[in-house]
Order: structure tokens, then sequence, then C-alpha cells
């Protein structure tokens, strides 16, 4: 999408007729770059489906359940980091619209998508360290219950009270920086 972005820059920058640009851009480098979204959309999905099939038929090898496992779940980060680019890649750099016919183009950048993106993965770490820190309270619990005052099983619990409490100051600063800053 870079490429195809600072191709569409450049045929716009020179002396070339900006209709022959527009329409190298509508019809040609838009719907290329559409296609070549949905071709690796399938390719990381057919490659978690080929993989979950080889779990399935792995007949109990752990090392290879194990491999395969872990292309499956390459597979799901990668198509969702490709659903992901055209935001990105959108918002950060300029876009180009070409539909007046009075030799001009509009170019404009979305950087609100981006902020919203990291709002969203904010939004998300907060939401994954409040449930590690139920877990982690709830473990504390039954340490502090089953402990009998035995010494080990004290410093145990300590020490996780110690985690849980750095887990709360980074979910605090996590949500004061979505609140105030973003």
């Amino acid at each position: 999408m870079q490429l195809a972005f600072a191709f569409s820059v450049i045929i716009f920058w020179n002396t070339i007729d900006w209709t022959i640009a527009s329409s190298l851009n509508n019809n040609i480098v838009n719907p290329l770059i559409k296609l070549l979204e949905t071709l690796t959309w399938v390719f990381f999905i057919a490659m978690a489906v080929y993989s979950f099939y080889r779990i399935i038929t792995a007949n109990w090898n752990e090392e290879a359940i194990k491999s395969w496992r872990m292309t499956i779940f390459y597979a799901i980060i990668w198509f969702i980091v490709i659903r992901f680019v055209r935001i990105i890649v959108s918002s950060m750099y300029w876009t180009i619209n070409c539909t007046n016919w009075n030799n001009s183009c509009i170019w404009s950048n979305n950087l609100s998508q981006a902020t919203n993106i990291i709002i969203t993965i904010i939004d998300w770490m907060n939401s994954f360290l409040s449930i590690i820190i139920i877990l982690m309270i709830m473990y504390a619990w039954f340490n502090i219950l089953l402990s009998w005052w035995d010494e080990e099983k004290i410093k145990k619990w300590k020490s996780t009270l110690i985690y849980i409490i750095i887990w709360l100051l980074i979910l605090s600063f996590n949500y004061i920086i979505l609140t105030f800053f973003l």
C-alpha cells in the first residue's frame, strides 16, 4: 500500500494530465490494492484451516500439534494485521480523491482513524489487565485462606499482593492516558 501511495504521488506531482493520473489511480492502483488484500486474507485463512486439519490428523504427536497451533496463531494474527493495514496507511499518509472535473484533487489524511486505533488498543489492554488483576486477587485470596499461617505461603501471598498493586498502577496510568491525552 505504501508503494501504491508513492506511485500515486509521483504520477500526480509530475506533468501527467490529472485525468489520466486519476483514471490510473481509480481504475488500476486501488483495485489492485483491494485484490492483493483479499488474496492475503484468503491465504491466511487457508493457512489456518490447513493447520487445523494437520492438528486433527497429527496422531497425538505433541511436537507436531504444538507447531501447527503456532501456525494457526500466526495466521490469525497476520489476518488481523492485514485487515488494519488500509486504515493505518490511509490515516498516516494522504489519500487522493480526484472526482472533480476542474483539474483539482483533494489530498487529505485522516489522523482520527489512527487515534481511534490507539484508543482501541489501550482499551483492550485495560480490559486484559482488569481480568488479570481479578484473577490475581482471587489467587491471593485463595493463598491466604489456605496458608494456615505458614511462612512460605504468606511470602507468596505478599509477593502476589505486590504484583496486584503494580498491575493496578499500570491500569491506572493506562486509564489516565486514555482519558486525558487521547
